[in-house]
């Protein structure tokens, strides 16, 4: 028999039969090319089994070509270096991953050739063309119905919801997938971390003021006679740096100043967190843009206030006409407590990210310069300079107000200064030493459990896959997967996919 007609044989979704004539042969197995390891012990009669292996697949396309001139076309469609999507007319909702294996064989004659085409099957099993997906919430048992007669790989995903330390899957045969440290996080406490301050810089935030209720500055040029003063303005919205942090960000004017550092500044009170304190810890956060130039100056400020008075400021300025230094300094309590040259070799770059944080009584200042984000966090860094102390008292001293400044000096040149985004956190447990929260917000983490891989965001993880239960997660009937996290955390959404398999 020739199959023509509406017959499809789709390889890599290409029909091969718009340069098939006819097919008069397909060969696939019934089954896995199935082989069994026997082991023969002294002289016992017959051999002892030992085990059985699965190997790879042949299907055979026997056909017919009229026109010569196709099998060079047909050829081309074939050859491909990796497996690909096999599809049959009489199967329209199944395909196999085959590659075109061996020469294919061709028994020519005048416009009537007989064509062999040989394709190998790797795992020699056909799968669902269209996966089933199975939702549910974290922490929730999602059950999964299977009609497949082969195993199957399925891809687990959860969607965080909140911080959380430890994404997991858990199986009805007790199979265990997890990621994350669940021994590290004390659950409880972290639920009490309470954002009091978040400006993405896409537009003027509600809770923002311009140039007015701010820390008057300290005057910084000790031969001035005048204070340095607040003049200029503050756009949002402007995206030149787009490429680098992957949303809006400001972009500043300075006004006139003489004499005198001057610019825009930002302000935003701080309410107490959820137990109405105002003494916690905190973390507080702001990536920018600052680029020195060599023939201006710049300074951008960023303080912690308490009643109206610096308590805590990180500064990151160029004040020299020579060269385009970075100069890292802190402020305790308006008063200078050191300052650092960034070392050009590590800090080469010009987007970056000053962080201040309280824990009790110790006062970290800490800067990097930021070369790639992962989703909020910035997961590498060209070079990062920290610096802590303790200050006696500072667990006592209550932080109501956060102000950022970039400043130009005099009537010079300024640095090409902006900010992309700022946030006030505060934080009641140890969050700096033992780093809790393994996800974020809006993170999906995704479980490949074919391919033994994990996901977050997108982009490939290694983290705590030894010891995983791969093998143990895949599927051969109806069975539940619940998704786990960390016990303090708040349940996420959570789905299973499964592309069913056939022998």
């Amino acid at each position: 028999m020739v199959l023509k007609g509406r017959y499809k044989l789709l390889f890599n979704g290409v029909d091969l039969m718009q340069w098939i004539d006819g097919i008069t042969a397909i060969e696939r197995n019934i089954g896995q090319n199935r082989s069994a390891t026997l082991m023969k012990v002294g002289r016992q009669r017959g051999e002892t089994f030992s085990y059985l292996t699965n190997s790879a697949g042949t299907i055979t396309v026997s056909a017919l070509v009229v026109d010569p001139v196709n099998r060079r076309s047909l050829a081309d469609a074939i050859s491909t270096d990796v497996p690909m999507q096999l599809i049959f007319g009489d199967e329209p909702d199944k395909y196999y991953t085959a590659i075109a294996d061996q020469q294919a064989a061709a028994a020519e004659a005048y416009h009537n050739n007989v064509v062999t085409l040989y394709f190998t099957v790797p795992d020699n099993v056909a799968h669902a063309v269209t996966a089933r997906t199975f939702t549910g919430a974290a922490g929730a048992p999602i059950n999964v119905t299977y009609n497949g007669t082969a195993p199957s790989y399925p891809i687990l995903t959860q969607t965080i919801t909140g911080d959380n330390g430890l994404v997991g899957w858990v199986n009805s045969n007790g199979a265990l997938l997890q990621f994350g440290d669940p021994e590290s996080v004390d659950g409880e406490e972290l639920t009490k971390s309470d954002r009091a301050i978040r400006w993405d810089m896409r537009s003027q935030p509600a809770d923002a003021q311009i140039n007015t209720n701010c820390v008057t500055p300290y005057k910084l040029n000790v031969n001035s006679k005048e204070p340095n003063q607040f003049t200029g303005t503050v756009e949002f919205g402007y995206n030149a740096n787009k490429k680098e942090t992957g949303g809006e960000n400001t972009h500043q004017s300075y006004g006139t100043g003489a004499k005198v550092w001057h610019g825009p500044g930002m302000h935003g009170d701080v309410a107490p967190n959820s137990n109405d304190e105002a003494t916690g810890d905190f973390l507080f956060r702001s990536r920018f843009e600052f680029t020195p130039d060599a023939k201006g100056y710049g300074r951008m400020e960023f303080t912690m206030e308490s009643g109206g008075t610096s308590i805590a400021t990180g500064v990151l300025r160029d004040s020299t006409y020579t060269n385009t230094a970075k100069v890292f300094e802190w402020w305790v309590n308006g008063h200078s407590a050191n300052s650092v040259t960034l070392d050009k070799k590590k800090f080469k770059g010009n987007f970056l990210e000053m962080q201040i944080t309280r824990q009790v009584d110790v006062l970290t200042f800490k800067v990097s310069d930021i070369k790639n984000l992962s989703g909020d966090t910035v997961s590498t860094t060209y070079g990062t300079y920290s610096t802590s102390m303790t200050v006696d008292g500072f667990d006592e001293v209550p932080i109501d107000g956060v102000t950022v400044c970039a400043w130009a000096y005099d009537t010079g040149k300024a640095a090409t200064m902006y900010w992309t985004d700022l946030k006030f956190d505060w934080v009641n447990v140890e969050y700096w030493h033992d780093i809790p929260n393994q996800f974020e917000e809006g993170d999906e983490v995704v479980a490949d459990v074919g391919a033994r891989k994990l996901y977050v965001n997108g982009v490939e993880s290694g983290l705590y896959t030894i010891g995983n239960q791969w093998k143990e997660f895949a599927i051969t009937e109806d069975c539940i997967i619940e998704p786990v996290v960390s016990s303090w955390a708040t349940p996420g959404t959570a789905k299973v996919e499964v592309r069913e398999a056939y022998l």
